[in-house]
């Protein structure tokens, strides 16, 4: 069943399975870039803490199961088989007509509950107020990340209101945590929505950088002052790492979390297929990113051209795929320099969700080519070839514009 926002079905759902999520804490996540990072750093850190961690994210990237990690491990075949049973069982023996993203939350609630999670770290699928996710009376916090423009269609078509939707994740006198660099805008309707509900107290989370790489100093509330460093690349970390480490802050009222917990956490946290450099044998060196928007396509462009300015690549070869819902036309035009090579492919179907599309090749061929941009179209079985040929070519190759897409280059390249 297609994106169908409301919280009816699910609540019904979560009702006749015995309301799982009422057997473990959760710390929402919401925003539109940075939230699968907020959300593994937050995770790796409460693992470091030996605290019983579950995380639950989305899309997923190879299989849906690899939403559900639980202390440190994806969910097994075998759980996860049996609590989506579970799930499937109970929908079609009281008709609540679950979408497949709530059945999909509603297996990662009864995976958590199955193996006795103390805490869960969630993100939120789409929006806030009406998303699956955000069945919650008393989430530990509320965490909202960098806001732009995505699903207009079903979250509005100004930055204002889309913060709105996402601020619908604010519960009374729980705190908030919002990424500073957001549009002084959206800062304003999100503490508008927060007083409304008598959410807070409501932090600002902020990060300076510092000489050594991927390392930013974050002022927290009760931690004070302190380095953090990432494995993450990207410049656009440090507004992420703020985020973490302002949740990982206020968790201590509710958990013996240190800030060496936090330092190390963040320090060993792996977010693959964003900005993620992997050495291909017989193919290369390769960067990987989804880069789904506007907004996701400008720090990727931050990142390439800086290395372009180090002389490492001055043209560029990239392997793309779009969702025929974006607007693949801005990404491009933010990512692609002439002198460039683009070589422009498909995803494959997204197992549960088949209403997702991949963009027709030849529309972003057509576009490519008005701007006179080598651009090459590649079909599914040659994708490895093709990217061989690309890196023989440039130096720097990446591969971005859908996670669906990294998906399926991650299992064609046996990547993990």
């Amino acid at each position: 069943m297609p994106i169908q926002l409301g919280l009816q079905r699910m609540r019904l759902l979560l009702k006749h399975l015995g309301n799982p999520q009422e057997t473990f804490c959760a710390i929402q996540v919401a925003g539109t870039n940075g939230k699968g990072s907020i959300c593994s750093y937050i995770y790796t850190t409460l693992l470091q803490a030996a605290i019983k961690t579950g995380r639950y994210t989305s899309p997923h990237f190879i299989e849906p199961r690899d939403t559900i990690h639980m202390n440190g491990q994806v969910a097994s075949k075998e759980m996860f088989e049996t609590c989506r049973k579970r799930v499937m069982d109970i929908d079609k023996r009281f008709g609540t007509n679950a979408t497949e993203f709530e059945l999909l939350t509603a297996t990662a609630f009864e995976c958590f509950c199955e193996a006795g999670v103390r805490v869960t770290v969630i993100e939120t699928g789409l929006g806030g107020r009406l998303d699956a996710t955000n069945v919650f009376d008393s989430p530990l916090v509320s965490v909202i990340c960098r806001i732009g423009k995505d699903h207009e269609a079903f979250l509005g078509n100004t930055l204002e209101a889309i913060a709105r939707e996402k601020g619908g994740i604010f519960r009374e006198n729980v705190p908030c945590i919002i990424d500073s660099t957001n549009n002084p805008s959206v800062i304003q309707e999100l503490k508008k929505v927060a007083q409304e509900v008598h959410a807070g107290p409501v932090y600002l989370a902020s990060a300076k950088e510092t000489n050594q790489a991927q390392t930013w100093s974050v002022t927290s509330p009760s931690w004070g002052t302190n380095d953090y460093q990432t494995s993450l690349n990207g410049s656009y970390q440090g507004a992420n790492v703020a985020c973490g480490v302002y949740a990982l802050d206020v968790l201590t009222a509710s958990f013996p979390l240190m800030i060496p917990h936090a330092q190390n956490g963040l320090k060993n946290t792996l977010w693959p297929g964003r900005l993620d450099f992997r050495d291909i044998p017989g193919v290369g060196k390769v960067l990987f990113d989804g880069a789904h928007n506007k907004d996701a396509a400008i720090e990727l462009a931050k990142f390439v051209n800086l290395q372009r300015e180090k002389n490492v690549s001055k043209s560029v070869s990239w392997m793309v795929a779009f969702t025929s819902s974006k607007d693949a036309d801005s990404i491009l035009d933010a990512l692609v320099r002439p002198g460039d090579t683009v070589y422009i492919t498909q995803f494959s179907s997204v197992q549960g969700m088949p209403w997702i599309q991949s963009m027709d090749s030849r529309v972003i061929q057509d576009y490519l080519s008005k701007k006179h941009i080598r651009a090459l179209l590649v079909d599914e079985k040659n994708r490895k070839n093709a990217l061989r040929s690309a890196v023989s070519q440039n130096p720097l190759t990446v591969v971005c514009g859908s996670l669906y897409l990294l998906g399926d280059m991650y299992k064609t390249l046996h990547l993990e």
